[in-house]
């Protein structure tokens, strides 16, 4: 099975059904939930260097994509409430009113470990793979990246250059990279910065997970 999934993975009907069709199918055609009072406690609560995960739950990618939240993307101006992410079109510049209108939740986390200093850094990388492809095969590298991958190697790049790394740590964000896909290789779902130990949410437009850490978060869902 893991050798199909792989192969499958390579193939060119799957490279065009996760680039042109997966993105664009909803299984309704009313819109998202996000309100306007939900966009503006967003506002507020945004800030430079926060992860910032959303849902729809209506489109095939939520059904396909297990957990809570189904995309990830980074902010690089909490002033101007400006984001970077890896979609079906490779890296994208938005913004924040662009993640509320297709959604109908969104997650603001916070990894305590990213200090000022650290998230010009880890916002400069994720610049540096501006000209990257969506990666199709959920590969962790720099060859090609999806959503949660690119705020992941961002910060792997950024602490791999910083005087402060501590041996044998890759990261300075805490996640586990488990293979939730079956591929037999590591992989970082949205949900996996959701998980990690040393993230907060700031704000949850659902209300449940906000204040909690990530573990506590995990624990929760596990509870469910």
């Amino acid at each position: 099975m893991r050798k199909l999934l792989i192969l499958i993975t390579q193939s060119k009907l799957w490279k065009w059904f996760i680039l042109k069709a997966l993105p664009y199918i909803r299984f309704t055609t009313q819109v998202n939930e996000i309100t306007g009072k939900q966009y503006n406690d967003l506002s507020d609560h945004l800030f430079t260097g926060a992860i910032v995960l959303s849902n729809d739950k209506e489109k095939l990618s939520s059904f396909l994509i297990p957990g809570i939240t189904s995309h990830a993307e980074l902010c690089v101006d909490g002033t101007e409430e400006k984001m970077v992410g890896m979609t079906s079109k490779g890296f994208t510049e938005s913004f924040l009113f662009d993640t509320c209108k297709d959604s109908d939740r969104v997650i603001i986390l916070k990894c305590i470990d990213w200090d000022n200093d650290f998230i010009k850094e880890v916002v400069s990388y994720a610049y540096s793979f501006r000209l990257r492809k969506y990666d199709v095969t959920f590969t962790l590298g720099v060859e090609s990246l999806y959503c949660s991958e690119l705020i992941y190697q961002s910060d792997r790049y950024a602490y791999f250059y910083s005087a402060a790394r501590i041996h044998n740590e890759q990261t300075k964000i805490k996640v586990d990279l488990s293979d939730v896909l079956g591929l037999g290789r590591p992989y970082l779902s949205p949900d996996g910065l959701l998980f990690a130990k040393n993230v907060v949410c700031v704000w949850d437009s659902n209300g449940e997970l906000t204040g909690l850490t990530g573990r506590e978060i995990e624990l929760l869902v596990e509870k469910k």
